[in-house]
Protein backbone atom coordinates (compact mmCIF):
# COMPACT_ATOMS: atom_id res chain seq x y z
CA UNK A 1 0.00 0.00 0.00
CA UNK A 2 1.40 2.87 -1.13
CA UNK A 3 1.80 6.38 1.64
CA UNK A 4 -1.18 8.73 1.40
CA UNK A 5 -0.69 12.12 -0.24
CA UNK A 6 -2.23 15.20 -0.12
CA UNK A 7 -4.74 16.70 -2.56
CA UNK A 8 -3.05 19.03 -4.97
CA UNK A 9 -4.66 21.69 -3.89
CA UNK A 10 -3.68 21.38 -0.52
CA UNK A 11 -0.56 23.12 0.52
CA UNK A 12 2.14 22.97 3.49
CA UNK A 13 1.59 25.42 6.39
CA UNK A 14 5.10 26.47 5.72
CA UNK A 15 4.10 27.18 1.94
CA UNK A 16 1.15 29.26 3.16
CA UNK A 17 2.96 30.98 5.96
CA UNK A 18 6.01 32.33 3.47
CA UNK A 19 3.48 33.59 0.82
CA UNK A 20 1.48 35.49 3.50
CA UNK A 21 4.87 37.08 4.59
CA UNK A 22 6.31 37.79 1.19
CA UNK A 23 5.40 41.46 0.43
CA UNK A 24 5.48 40.71 -3.42
CA UNK A 25 1.87 38.73 -2.73
CA UNK A 26 -0.72 40.23 -4.28
CA UNK A 27 -3.42 41.88 -2.16
CA UNK A 28 -6.05 39.94 -3.46
CA UNK A 29 -4.01 36.79 -2.56
CA UNK A 30 -3.92 38.06 0.71
CA UNK A 31 -7.28 38.61 1.31
CA UNK A 32 -7.62 34.78 -0.22
CA UNK A 33 -5.53 33.75 2.64
CA UNK A 34 -7.44 35.39 5.46
CA UNK A 35 -10.22 33.29 4.34
CA UNK A 36 -9.06 30.22 4.09
CA UNK A 37 -11.74 27.44 4.50
CA UNK A 38 -11.51 25.60 7.56
CA UNK A 39 -12.07 25.83 11.26
CA UNK A 40 -9.45 28.16 11.79
CA UNK A 41 -6.86 25.71 13.06
CA UNK A 42 -3.20 26.63 12.65
CA UNK A 43 -2.88 27.54 8.84
CA UNK A 44 -5.65 29.86 8.69
CA UNK A 45 -4.24 31.73 11.95
CA UNK A 46 -1.07 32.17 10.75
CA UNK A 47 -1.58 32.94 7.02
CA UNK A 48 -4.00 35.64 8.56
CA UNK A 49 -1.35 36.96 11.63
CA UNK A 50 1.36 36.76 8.34
CA UNK A 51 -0.92 38.47 6.00
CA UNK A 52 -1.73 41.44 8.94
CA UNK A 53 1.97 41.73 8.54
CA UNK A 54 2.10 42.08 5.23
CA UNK A 55 3.06 45.79 4.20
CA UNK A 56 1.65 44.92 0.93
CA UNK A 57 -2.37 44.34 2.22
CA UNK A 58 -4.46 46.78 1.29
CA UNK A 59 -6.38 49.08 3.40
CA UNK A 60 -9.86 47.48 3.14
CA UNK A 61 -8.81 44.01 4.58
CA UNK A 62 -6.28 45.28 7.07
CA UNK A 63 -9.18 47.06 8.80
CA UNK A 64 -11.23 43.23 8.41
CA UNK A 65 -8.28 41.93 10.25
CA UNK A 66 -8.47 44.74 13.03
CA UNK A 67 -11.64 43.64 14.04
CA UNK A 68 -10.51 39.75 14.23
CA UNK A 69 -11.59 38.05 17.17
CA UNK A 70 -8.20 37.01 18.03
CA UNK A 71 -6.43 39.48 19.93
CA UNK A 72 -3.41 39.16 18.46
CA UNK A 73 -4.07 38.80 14.50
CA UNK A 74 -6.08 41.92 16.09
CA UNK A 75 -3.48 43.87 17.46
CA UNK A 76 -0.74 42.91 14.11
CA UNK A 77 -3.88 44.64 11.96
CA UNK A 78 -3.51 47.73 13.95
CA UNK A 79 -0.07 48.47 14.33
CA UNK A 80 0.68 49.51 10.82
CA UNK A 81 -1.82 52.28 10.86
CA UNK A 82 -1.28 53.57 13.93
CA UNK A 83 -4.38 52.22 15.49
CA UNK A 84 -4.68 51.59 19.51
CA UNK A 85 -3.87 47.69 20.98
CA UNK A 86 -6.97 46.11 21.89
CA UNK A 87 -7.17 46.64 25.37
CA UNK A 88 -5.91 43.19 27.60
CA UNK A 89 -8.11 41.08 29.78
CA UNK A 90 -8.22 42.10 33.51
CA UNK A 91 -6.61 45.50 32.72
CA UNK A 92 -7.66 47.68 35.91
CA UNK A 93 -9.53 51.18 35.46
CA UNK A 94 -9.01 53.39 38.36
CA UNK A 95 -12.41 54.30 40.47
CA UNK A 96 -14.30 51.04 39.40
CA UNK A 97 -14.43 48.30 41.43
CA UNK A 98 -12.69 44.81 40.78
CA UNK A 99 -13.37 41.47 41.68
CA UNK A 100 -10.32 39.73 43.00
CA UNK A 101 -11.27 35.65 42.36
CA UNK A 102 -7.88 34.74 44.18
CA UNK A 103 -9.24 36.22 47.79
CA UNK A 104 -13.01 36.65 46.88
CA UNK A 105 -13.11 40.54 47.54
CA UNK A 106 -13.87 43.58 45.73
CA UNK A 107 -11.53 46.55 45.69
CA UNK A 108 -11.23 49.90 44.01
Amino acid sequence: MSPARPAAHIRSMTTLRQEAQDPATAPERLHELIHLAGDRGAQDTMARFNAARNPSLDVGTLRLLAEDRLDFIANAARERPGMPRRPGPGLRIPGVPHFDPRTGRMSR
